[in-house]
């Protein structure tokens, strides 16, 4: 088994890809490495756009139109509809707003890092929109009465920033109406705007698009001979409002806690077993499994020292029954199904048991469907006659023996 597990990792093969371009994206939406600020172009009622623009269609990471649409809440209406000098009023404060907030993608957010991009609606009859709103508690009310999906509490709500030329109202919307194309802003569901009459009333005359660019998009603007760059069909990345991340484990406490697995001199044995039982959450002790195993127990036996190696199987024979216990006191549990097939996947006789739904969309080719608890855990192992469980499978990773899970 120790070899297979190695092989494992955190059933990579399914999360690998995702999880590598996530990173990869976060690091350079925190380090502002890459921007690219395109020469202004003449908005299309005006003149044909002197910039090249990518001619897909909006990609699905922005119109997810199908599986999670909210619906309105009220009439829309357009400053045709309505007062104009209401309207136009009102989009002068939103202009001048130091924050909106705007809806994002529940399927496409990065769930270990937290930020997505803007969600685009489907309003029927071909009419995309923006969910643009002036507070935080309107945008949760939105979501709260559109039943939009909300993942282990995370509201998709994203700040729209004055202050951060990236993503404030004016920008996000120039990249929504000439990216996207999509022609539409929703106001706190009850009105909608034409972007192109709202820039126009704002007095935006010319569209100068700033938008972060991955390493690759960089490395395809350079190479453009000192044309205008391809823009990428998607939005700037979003910060979620409100957003932690509890599997989250910090250096300092990476050290607490590998400090825990040795007894201290005149600590009492049961007194060591309580921090792991008491004071150390399900995905420290599963850190603590990891490295005790893959780490600890290896050295000890290449230095072929026999105490040692005893001491530190008995850490892992406590740990794998302590982790077990707190299985058992989990609400949600879930495992990975085939997206196509429905079939558990399953990876060197082993199976994935997540503890968190946040991680629902974290591979497309599989879905994250509910377990009864840990019996159900235990019908699986027999079933299939596994030898393992892989614990979480994303984040911090454990491996229990089967034997262990009774």
């Amino acid at each position: 088994m120790k070899n297979n597990i190695l092989e494992m990792g955190i059933f990579s093969g399914l999360f690998g890809k995702k999880k590598e371009k996530i990173e990869e994206k976060a690091e350079e939406v925190k380090n502002n490495t890459n921007e690219v600020i395109e020469e202004p172009s003449v908005p299309e009622n005006i003149q044909e756009e002197n910039t090249e623009v990518t001619p897909e269609t909006p990609s699905a990471p922005q119109t997810e139109t199908v599986e999670d649409k909210p619906e309105a809440k009220a009439a829309y209406e357009t400053p045709e509809e309505h007062n104009e000098e209401t309207y136009l009023a009102r989009a002068k404060q939103l202009v001048e707003a130091d924050e909106l907030y705007v809806l994002l993608s529940v399927s496409k957010a990065n769930m270990l890092e937290g930020f997505s991009f803007p969600y685009v609606g489907n309003l029927g009859e071909g009419k995309l929109t923006l969910y643009v709103f002036s507070t935080y508690e309107l945008a949760k009310q939105f979501v709260l009465g559109s039943d939009y999906e909300v993942l282990d509490g995370i509201y998709p709500i994203g700040k729209l920033d004055k202050k951060d030329q990236f993503s404030t109202l004016i920008n996000t919307l120039i990249i929504t109406k000439k990216i996207m194309k999509v022609d539409y802003f929703d106001i706190d569901g009850v009105a909608s705007y034409d972007i192109a009459w709202f820039l126009e009333a704002n007095e935006v005359k010319e569209y100068q698009v700033k938008i972060h660019l991955t390493n690759k998009e960089m490395e395809e603007a350079k190479a453009n001979n000192g044309q205008p760059p391809k823009l990428p069909t998607r939005f700037n990345p979003v910060q979620i409002t409100n957003f932690s991340n509890p599997f989250i484990i910090t250096e300092g406490r990476r050290k607490e806690l590998l400090d825990s697995v040795f007894i201290k001199e005149g600590q009492p044995r049961e007194d060591h077993i309580n921090n792991f039982v008491q004071k150390q959450s399900l995905m420290e002790n599963c850190f603590i499994l990891t490295v005790v195993f893959l780490s600890y127990m290896p050295q000890a036996e290449k230095a072929k020292k026999e105490d040692d190696l005893k001491y530190f199987q008995g850490i892992r024979n406590m740990l794998s029954a302590i982790i077990w216990m707190k299985l058992h006191q989990e609400r949600n549990l879930f495992t990975l199904v085939n997206a196509k097939t429905k079939e558990p996947v399953l990876q060197n006789e082993s199976m994935c048991v997540i503890t968190s739904e946040r991680f629902k969309y974290i591979s497309p080719e599989c879905e994250l469907v509910p377990l009864a608890g840990t019996d159900q855990i235990k019908e699986y192992i027999q079933k299939y006659n596994l030898k393992a469980i892989v614990l979480d499978g994303i984040t911090t990773t454990a491996v229990l023996d089967a034997n262990n899970c009774n």
